[in-house]
């Protein structure tokens, strides 16, 4: 995944959601001043909880205070397993009783946006 600063500046986030999670929480625990801007260069993290799940972020800064690497962890990413176990559950449930396709996937949809309302909208 690739995310734009405010500067402009592209960043690659290629960090695995568990790795990223733990180096949050870890700096986050450890920081004398969690709620300090960034000044310059250095490492800032943050945890918020957002409406489907806990953002985890992290931001690596040059000298002038600009990101030159940063990774999320999105509630999407951390509930990902979760939401393709219960999509093949629900598939192999209604097939057995004989549903339609175009009923499944309409079940499917509505399963998908109770874990998270905002992948509807991401993929129009």
């Amino acid at each position: 995944m690739i995310v734009s600063s405010d500067s402009g500046q592209r960043v690659s986030l290629t960090s695995t959601p568990a790795r990223v999670t733990r180096r949050c929480v870890r700096s986050i625990a450890t920081s004398p001043n969690p709620n300090a801007a960034p000044t310059g260069l250095g490492t800032g993290v943050g945890a918020v909880e957002v409406p489907r799940g806990i953002l985890y972020h992290s931001y690596t800064f040059d000298k002038d205070g600009r990101i030159v690497s940063s990774d999320c962890v999105i509630p999407t990413s951390q509930n990902h397993a979760n939401i393709q176990h219960d999509l093949e559950e629900l598939s192999r449930q209604y097939a057995l009783k004989g549903k339609r396709d175009r009923d499944i996937e309409l079940l499917a949809q509505m399963l998908v946006r109770s874990y998270d309302p905002c992948i509807s909208c991401s993929v129009h």
